[in-house]
């Protein structure tokens, strides 16, 4: 690990950190106890990150699933632990976890909009672009609100990625047990 997790909190960071997801074991997650180092950046990325979580279009399958694609494709073992997670604490089952975590294919569980939403992310990802073939089918089957939201939201976790693989972020050792119940 490049840079730590803040340890020892002074009262604006311990706010911050509050106001954050915790891990199963109520404690905040390594990414947000590391960038809490920089509050007014924490601050600005929390309101993007909240605002997918509690106020955006996708529902929170779709988010999750094109979250744990997004994940997959970069190769952040961080962000994959985290969302399958919380994907599972949510409901989403197993099947579709495991395929969205995958760089590509498909799975029974997985709907049409979702193949759409999740070759949407492909694209994203790897072309850096989204072909016109891609973006019919999630426009038609999403919305074009839920799809240009979904473009956003693939940004921001490759921005997250890229923090977390740079500053070597280590997975939270609590997430990794609770997937392994």
């Amino acid at each position: 690990m490049r840079i730590p997790p803040v340890v020892d909190l002074d009262d604006e960071q311990s706010l911050l950190l509050a106001r954050t997801l915790a891990g199963p074991d109520g404690v905040p997650l390594n990414v947000f106890s590391t960038m809490v180092r920089w509050p007014e950046l924490m601050r600005r990325v929390s309101a993007l990150g909240g605002y997918f979580l509690t106020r955006g279009e996708l529902t929170e399958r779709q988010r999750e699933l094109a979250i744990l694609r997004t994940a997959a494709l970069l190769g952040s073992e961080y962000e994959l632990a985290q969302h399958r997670w919380l994907a599972v604490g949510m409901g989403i089952d197993a099947d579709s976890v495991r395929a969205a975590s995958r760089t590509g294919g498909s799975s029974p569980s997985l709907a049409d909009t979702d193949l759409a939403l999740l070759d949407l992310v492909g694209d994203l990802v790897v072309l850096e672009q989204v072909r016109k073939a891609v973006w019919a089918p999630a426009v038609a089957l999403l919305g074009e609100d839920a799809t240009v939201e979904a473009v956003l939201l693939v940004g921001f976790y490759r921005m997250l990625a890229g923090f977390i693989s740079a500053v070597e972020v280590e997975v939270d050792v609590d997430t990794l047990r609770a997937l392994a119940e």
